[in-house]
């Protein structure tokens, strides 16, 4: 796997990355110290525009 710069600069600040693979684009989300695999789309049919804004929603979410 490796990892890709899709997010934006204030989701990468807080704590999300974006890691792929041949089938896969997985979203995962750190804080203290903990990893979390928090989404998954298939690479051949995601968009950036939908993947932005599910972590726009965790992240809007978490802060709660």
């Amino acid at each position: 796997m490796q990892w890709i710069g899709l997010l934006t600069d204030k989701q990468k600040r807080a704590g999300y990355g974006l890691t792929q693979d041949e089938d896969f684009i997985y979203l995962w989300h750190g804080i203290n110290g903990q990893v979390e695999c928090i989404g998954i789309w298939e690479y051949e049919s995601a968009t950036i525009k939908e993947i932005r804004e599910y972590t726009e929603r965790h992240l809007t979410q978490s802060n709660r």
